[in-house]
């Protein structure tokens, strides 16, 4: 076995704070899965909180896995091992349950990875009697599950904590029978959704023509949500120094969004907007304060939350200290800025997404660019001299014009800044981060097609040489390779898996195995989809009509046409 890669998990659990040891003895083993690096999982609260649910059972014993660095890689390989997990470095395949977190479409590669690494085939067909059930949930999941529907066995679309244990009192009673048997007993569970009691049909040109139910499968699958958030408190249960923040301690606030912005999917997803209230988030706060921590409120739009004032009151009275995500304009109140100024944090998060109040009111983020520059101002007074400002490139509608406003604008901010340091003395460091607009199932731009990469790069190359010179501007992208592949695997419909498969043992990158590929990948990412079209994800009952999503995407600016759209083929 890998000795050193061993000696490496030995030492990250002596330095966990809350991992869970059980013996296997009789129980059900789990193997929870985080398709991504250690860190990256660690900072995962719903990896974390599915970890301590599964564990809560007496009868469960779950355990960890994450993708091998590079090194970690090489380890396996120069000694012939096989993945195995952290707890008790137990191959995966010796599980009967290997269960996968998906938060980000492009960690589907790492997750056909994990698989091979693991001597665990990765379609589905594959497997045998002798080979683990492969779960997963997830946002990425709840969103278009199809892309992995020839990997993954069967999925959770919902909240853990509506779903887990109705599954789980389910396996139990079924645990042991065969695995068509018992994925046929999950059907009974509203939630979960098993690919191979499911077949698409297709037309000529390559749209989805039909979703078709088998074996008394329901055509739509429900996503279950919890009703009461105080009733299930969600706080980090590992510590670890080893993770993407270090020195916080994560607890969740709230779930959904109430803002509805037409390019993302959150609010949807986590439909309703529900909150946790002040009294039920007193016991976690006073932990994460006892532990010396400062306190990671986990929220899609944090500002929002009504208890506010009173939560940053509690935090100032106690001595606690506050990290915040990304914060809303129109939620800087000055308890907010406040308490942040109080907890040492010196650098605020905001996301204009765009340069012009045009393509802003299209997006529905209605704030002006004197709101901005006044939020700036607000932030200076208050002593936060750091300042990352989020703006995408490729949207629906954008004009060049609207790529030199994300100029202008970050110069713009960076002079109001130097105004007020006349007074401090001090000057703020500002990092413009710029991504590719990549269209998301569950939003109002699901229909819309993405813009070419080319013109993406060169939107996002202005925006680096433009400001490249600015003093105290700092400009970071994403990458538009990347964003291609993101739109590829959160789009598609369940063929995109012969992407997944290619991708393993060719020696060659993605890319190049996409052009080998007999499905042309552009038809999924570049074509613009008229009202009417059937889309692979529409079995997902969110509570949301397609017509309603639709209405709001008629309200947007136009669309650019793509003519002619991608065949489904490649010429």
């Amino acid at each position: 076995m890998a000795g050193r890669l061993q000696a490496v998990y030995r030492k990250r659990l002596s330095q966990e704070q809350g991992a869970v040891r059980k013996e296997w003895g009789g129980r059900m083993p789990f193997a929870l899965a985080y398709p991504n690096r250690y860190s990256v999982g660690m900072a995962n609260l719903g990896f974390l909180t599915v970890y301590a649910m599964l564990n809560r059972h007496e009868d469960v014993v779950c355990e960890r896995a994450f993708l091998p660095d590079e090194e970690e890689r090489l380890e396996l390989e120069r000694t012939g091992t096989s993945l195995f997990s952290l707890e008790t470095q137990r191959p995966l395949a010796a599980f009967e349950i290997v269960a996968f977190s998906l938060s980000y479409e492009n960690d589907y590669l790492n997750v056909a990875s994990i698989l091979a690494m693991a001597g665990i085939p990765v379609s589905r067909k594959d497997r045998s009697e002798a080979h683990p059930l492969l779960m997963a949930g997830g946002p990425a999941a709840f969103l278009n599950p199809e892309p992995m529907a020839e990997v993954l066995d069967f999925f959770v679309l919902g909240e853990a904590e509506e779903v887990l244990d109705e599954f789980l009192d389910l396996y139990r009673c079924n645990r042991g029978r065969d695995r068509q048997e018992i994925l046929e007993t999950l059907l009974a569970v509203e939630g979960i959704y098993v690919p191979a009691f499911y077949r698409p049909h297709y037309h000529e040109d390559g749209t989805l023509a039909a979703f078709e139910p088998l074996r008394g499968a329901p055509a739509t699958v429900r996503r279950r949500w919890v009703r009461d958030l105080d009733r299930f408190p969600t706080v980090a249960s590992i510590l670890t120094p080893e993770t993407e923040f270090p020195g916080i301690y994560l607890l969740e606030v709230g779930r959904g969004c109430s803002r509805n912005c037409r390019f993302c999917s959150t609010g949807l997803v986590y439909k309703p907007l529900r909150y946790r209230s002040l009294e039920a988030l007193r016991p976690a706060l006073q932990e994460g304060i006892q532990k010396g921590l400062r306190l990671g409120l986990v929220c899609a739009s944090l500002g929002d939350y009504p208890e506010m004032e009173a939560l940053c009151q509690f935090l100032l009275e106690e001595g606690g200290s506050l990290s915040a995500p990304s914060l809303r304009l129109d939620t800087l109140s000055d308890r907010l800025l406040e308490a942040l100024r109080a907890s040492g944090q010196r650098t605020v998060t905001l996301a204009p997404e765009a340069g012009t109040e045009r393509m802003r009111k299209g997006l529905h983020k209605l704030f002006s660019d004197d709101q901005i520059l006044e939020g700036v101002d607000r932030l200076a007074a208050h002593g936060i001299y750091g300042l990352r400002l989020y703006f995408m490139v490729g949207l629906p509608g954008e004009e060049d014009a609207d790529v030199e406003a994300i100029i202008d604008l970050a110069k713009r901010v960076r002079h109001r800044y130097l105004r007020a340091a006349k007074q401090s003395g001090r000057m703020a460091e500002i990092t413009i981060r710029v991504n590719p607009f990549v269209p998301k199932p569950w939003s109002a731009f699901q229909w819309c097609a993405m813009e070419e990469e080319g013109t993406v790069k060169a939107r996002l190359n202005k925006i680096r040489k433009s400001l490249q010179k600015e003093p105290n501007i700092t400009v970071t992208s994403g990458l538009a390779k990347w964003a291609y592949l993101e739109a590829l695997l959160s789009r598609g419909d369940r063929r995109a898996h012969t992407y997944l498969l290619a991708s393993l043992g060719t020696g060659m990158s993605w890319r190049q195995n996409l052009r080998r590929s007999s499905l042309n990948p552009d038809f999924f990412v570049y074509r613009e989809r008229p009202r009417e079209e059937t889309f692979p994800w529409d079995f997902v009952d969110h509570g949301v009509s397609k017509d309603a999503l639709y209405r709001e995407y008629e309200r947007r600016f136009p669309c650019s046409s793509k003519a002619p759209p991608p065949s489904e083929t490649h010429p």
